[in-house]
């Protein structure tokens, strides 16, 4: 992982929750991807949970993650999030382009 992007300005927040805006999103990704000649890319998403919860995924967040792993599998590459608890912890999820078919295939 490279560089995390702030929040863009549309962005909502609230103690409980964040949705995550998209206003000038595409064109600092388009940017980075194109400055590195495509060695610097959008992996996924990153944000930290309330100090009353952990850093384990919610269903929120699996929702978001097969998403990602979707929309990256047409470039062969994973989807991933990351977040962050109380305490330092943790928590990496990744969702590889195997992971997405044996889902879709699941649907009905």
């Amino acid at each position: 992982i490279a560089h995390a992007l702030p929040a863009p300005q549309d962005s909502h927040a609230s103690q409980a929750a964040f949705e995550r805006g998209v206003v000038g999103l595409a064109e600092h990704v388009n940017a980075a991807t194109a400055v590195t000649m495509h060695q610097v890319r959008y992996i996924g998403e990153w944000h930290s949970h309330p100090e009353w919860a952990s850093a384990s995924p919610s269903e929120t967040d699996f929702a978001q993650l097969l998403w990602l792993g979707r929309e990256l599998e047409v470039e062969g590459l994973p989807g991933l999030i990351a977040i962050t608890g109380t305490d330092s912890e943790f928590t990496f999820s990744i969702i590889g382009v195997e992971s997405v078919a044996r889902e879709r295939s699941r649907e009905p």
